[in-house]
């Protein structure tokens, strides 16, 4: 149960990065968000106040996120795959945003994020300006 708590509180602490990490853009077209919880991981509460976090974090940046919360075994080039075609899929190639595999499935986990369009400048592992890096450093101490 602890292990799981964790896992929620850095769920929403990766929300609030991504609202805190990019700046406002414009926001011509409403953002999306979506969210996959492939074992059920949360409950009701919980993936309702993810997905508002999320949100959040959309309308803020301007940008579409999706978060799966993989359980299932998957090498990391699938992961990395699914991420992607994910994305892809629900908000189309030439949109701007993220989506971030979180992989639950306790052991050798592999988290990825794929960007798109203005989200490949804003979310970057540049040596200069890594957030990608941030994000999963603030993760660390919950998990």
């Amino acid at each position: 149960m602890r292990h799981f708590v964790k896992r929620y509180a850095a769920m929403i602490l990766t929300a609030v990065l991504m609202l805190l990490a990019v700046p406002m853009l414009h926001a011509s077209a409403a953002a999306q968000v979506k969210l996959y919880d492939e074992g059920n991981q949360l409950s009701a509460a919980e993936f309702t106040e993810v997905e508002n976090r999320l949100r959040q974090a959309a309308d803020h940046t301007g940008m579409n996120i999706a978060v799966v919360l993989g359980k299932q075994s998957r090498s990391d080039l699938t992961i990395e795959s699914v991420c992607k075609t994910t994305y892809t899929e629900l908000f189309g190639a030439k949109t701007d945003g993220l989506c971030y595999y979180m992989d639950l499935k306790g052991y050798n986990a592999y988290d990825y994020i794929a960007t798109s369009g203005m989200g490949q400048f804003y979310y970057t592992n540049s040596r200069l300006d890594n957030r990608i890096e941030e994000i999963y450093s603030a993760l660390d101490p919950y998990l």
